[in-house]
């Protein structure tokens, strides 16, 4: 059997990040092993070295991809309310606390999927520095809403309290899920980000 096409290699390595990023938000980067990611893309795991030079590359890559997923889902509803800010962050506070979107970790928020894995390894790490430039672009994207081209520090400081709200809302009601608090967790951070 010959060596895959350009195309073809390519195709593999964005199922494995695609499958990384996935696996790695459900259950963190230190509980999955290589060979179950190669196998979630479909892949033998004799390969993975072809397309990265270890796990850890890999997870930056993945934490650099879930967070394009999210920025992107952001820009998105943004988008969709054009001219009114209010009602993008309205709808992205209702789809964010969700309980689909607690039970879903693997195709939900990287923040509160990495957040822990991040700060578990060096400042110098490259899931570290992934996971800062896809917090700066979030809070970039949640400051900068509504077509503002500048953000003033006032807009800022409002898109780190809310995106800081809501990550630890949906990290606490992750680690409750199942029980009647996590429902309550949800709702509180509902409520309480609809008064700001």
């Amino acid at each position: 059997m010959g060596r895959a096409s350009k195309a073809d290699a390519q195709k593999h390595r964005d199922e494995v990040v695609t499958a990384a990023a996935r696996m790695f938000r459900e259950r963190g980067i230190g509980a999955v092993s290589v060979p179950e990611l190669m196998a979630a893309a479909g892949l033998t795991h004799g390969g993975f070295y072809r397309h990265f030079p270890s796990k850890d590359a890999l997870a930056a890559t993945a934490v650099s991809a879930a967070f394009a997923e999210q920025v992107a889902w952001t820009k998105a509803i943004f988008e969709r309310h054009q001219g009114d800010p209010e009602a993008g962050h309205a709808e992205i506070v209702d789809v964010y606390l969700s309980t689909d979107h607690r039970d879903q970790p693997g195709t939900g928020c990287a923040h509160a999927g990495l957040a822990i894995d991040a700060s578990h390894t060096s400042t110098d790490s490259g899931v570290r520095e992934a996971f800062a430039a896809g917090m700066r672009e979030t809070v970039d994207t949640l400051a900068t809403s509504g077509g503002q081209t500048r953000e003033s520090k006032a807009r800022r400081e409002a898109a780190l309290v809310e995106l800081a709200t809501l990550v630890g809302g949906m990290v606490l009601a992750r680690a409750t899920a199942g029980e009647e608090i996590s429902d309550q967790v949800l709702a509180a951070v509902r409520k309480s980000l609809a008064q700001t």
